[in-house]
């Protein structure tokens, strides 16, 4: 079997014997035949030592990213590759995703050993184009399966994190583990235990968008499911709870409203409790899905205005989420106001009224502008009528009233 090589490649090769290409470059080849966006990682038995002395003297720049294991970036006119020796590794006990020992080896046998699955230990060489499958990659491609390069007990066994990216391989690409693949990472998953919570947030974002990647229809929702029967969720900090997870993949590809769809089905009403117990998400994302939770609360359907009054920035995404959901029950009752309220004029916010923050703070002390506010704002929607300067007076005298202020 042979495959494209660029040109570049081609003619780095001259320069490096046994240069290969591995990973999703060629697993993507082989499958798709498409390789767009696909990082383009090179390897060979020289150590990074002789890579240097291999492109002395040349217009290739070899720049160090990680020594200890092998790995250099080749720069070149026409692009960059990340070039990693040969190697076999060896993990301490308990799958914390780096190797303690690390060994520079000479053959594609012993490197393809280390690898974790084995659509992704399958070798091109640079210089002639001939496809080198020591561990039946291509078969597994041809049925669609993601099995191990080695037993799936050593394979996890040497990083927890291999699980996860398991279930992102497999609902990306649209595959499935095959039976002992799947046993091993269930009865494994506490290896998930070892993993730092930056490391499977990444994946679980990946998994969440995995229908971005190549276009797999309902992929997130094939992930989560994957990740239930695999019995991850607690290691994830998520409840292990039997739960509905199709919107996932009816909501357009937006990590927070699927985290939102997510917690929902799971009954989580506020993202903050699961922060720090088992994934790390970053403080904007927290912020946006718990206002998200609360927007998406059942309105009231006898004041759906105040609903409006309280999340006016976030209908748009309270409806879709809704509808994804089959509440859609909630996002007519919502729109219907709003277009009602549109219709005659009236704000759901405080942008819309007829005085101002500078004005109230004459009339009210300064730390009663915002509630004065709001309370217009809920007062011209609960009679749907766009209240004019006088009636806001009004209103406002009604409000100090009540507050006693």
């Amino acid at each position: 079997m042979k495959l494209h090589v660029p040109f570049a490649l081609q003619e780095l090769a001259k320069r490096i014997p046994s240069l290969y290409v591995v990973g999703g470059y060629v697993r993507n080849a082989v499958w798709r035949g498409d390789i767009a966006g696909t990082d383009v990682d090179v390897c060979g038995p020289l150590t990074p030592d002789e890579v240097r002395s291999a492109l002395w003297d040349t217009h290739y720049l070899v720049l160090d990213v990680n020594p200890r294991i092998g790995t250099v970036l080749i720069k070149t006119p026409d692009g960059e590759y990340e070039y990693t020796t040969f190697r076999y590794d060896s993990y301490p006990i308990g799958g914390a995703h780096t190797p303690a020992e690390v060994r520079f080896v000479r053959t594609i046998e012993e490197d393809a050993g280390r690898r974790d699955f084995r659509m992704n230990a399958i070798y091109l060489s640079a210089a002639t184009g001939e496809v080198v499958d020591p561990t039946g990659g291509v078969a597994d491609i041809a049925n669609r399966l993601v099995r191990t390069t080695r037993a799936p007990s050593l394979v996890f066994g040497e990083d927890g994190l291999r699980i996860l990216r398991l279930v992102r391989f497999a609902c990306e690409m649209g595959f499935a583990p095959d039976a002992e693949t799947f046993e091993t990472a269930r009865n494994m998953r506490s290896q998930l235990e070892d993993i730092s919570t930056e490391r499977k947030t990444a994946e679980m974002e990946r998994i969440m968008l995995s229908d971005t990647r190549y276009g797999e229809e309902n992929a997130p929702v094939k992930g989560l499911q994957l990740l239930q029967a695999l019995g991850c969720f607690p290691l994830l900090g998520l409840p292990d709870k039997e739960a509905d997870l199709s919107a996932c993949g009816r909501l357009p590809a937006v990590l927070s409203w699927r985290l939102v769809a997510l917690l929902r089905a799971l009954g989580v009403e506020d993202i903050r409790c699961l922060v720090g117990k088992g994934m790390r998400f970053p403080n904007y994302l927290v912020k946006e899905v718990s206002r998200l939770l609360g927007a998406t609360r059942a309105p009231d359907e006898n004041q759906p205005w105040l609903w409006m009054v309280e999340h006016a920035a976030d209908i748009e995404a309270a409806c879709i989420i809704w509808r994804a959901e089959g509440n859609g029950a909630y996002a007519d009752l919502v729109e219907g106001e709003q277009a009602l309220l549109k219709e005659k004029g009236v704000p759901w916010n405080y942008h819309g009224l007829p005085v101002t923050p500078e004005q109230i703070k004459e009339i009210l002390p300064p730390h009663f502008v915002g509630e004065a506010l709001t309370y217009l704002v809920v007062e011209g929607a609960r009679r749907r009528v766009a209240l004019s300067d006088e009636q806001c007076l009004l209103a406002l005298a009604e409000f100090k009233e009540l507050k006693k202020c």
